[in-house]
C-alpha cells in the first residue's frame, strides 16, 4: 500500500469518526447539555459572590495593599534607595568589566560610560 492510499484511509477514518460524533451529539444533545451545565455553574458562582461579597472584599483588600504600599514608600523612600543601590551595583559591574566608574563625574551617564563630547 502506498503512502497516498494510507493517507486517504486515515482521512476517511477521521471523517467517519467526526460523522459518528455528530450523530451521537444529535441523539444525546451533548453540546446543549454541556452549555446548560456551564450556564448553571456561572449562575451558581454569581449567586455565591452576591451572597458572600467575594469580589467587593477582594477589591477592598487590594485597595488596602496599594494604600499600605504608598504609605511605606512615602515613609521610607524605597524606590529612591533601590535606584541608588542599582546605580552603585551597575558601577561596580562596570568596574569589574574593566571600565572605570564615572557616575560622579559631570557629563556621565551613570553606567560607566561618558557622554559624547558636547552632550549635556
Amino acid at each position: 500500500m502506498g503512502s497516498g492510499q494510507a493517507a486517504r484511509q486515515v482521512g476517511g477514518a477521521a471523517l467517519t469518526g467526526v460523522s459518528k460524533a455528530q450523530e451521537l451529539n444529535e441523539q444525546h444533545q451533548i453540546t446543549a447539555k454541556m452549555a446548560d451545565a456551564g450556564g448553571k455553574a456561572v449562575a451558581q458562582a454569581k449567586a455565591i459572590n452576591e451572597q458572600h461579597g467575594i469580589t467587593s472584599r477582594l477589591s477592598t483588600a487590594a485597595g488596602a495593599v496599594v494604600s499600605k504600599g504608598k504609605e511605606i514608600e512615602e515613609k521610607h523612600n524605597v524606590t529612591s534607595k533601590l535606584a541608588g543601590g542599582l546605580a552603585k551595583g551597575l558601577d561596580g559591574v562596570s568596574s569589574l568589566m574593566g571600565r572605570s566608574s564615572t557616575s560622579s563625574t559631570p557629563g556621565s551617564t551613570g553606567a560607566g560610560y561618558s557622554a559624547a563630547p558636547g552632550a549635556k
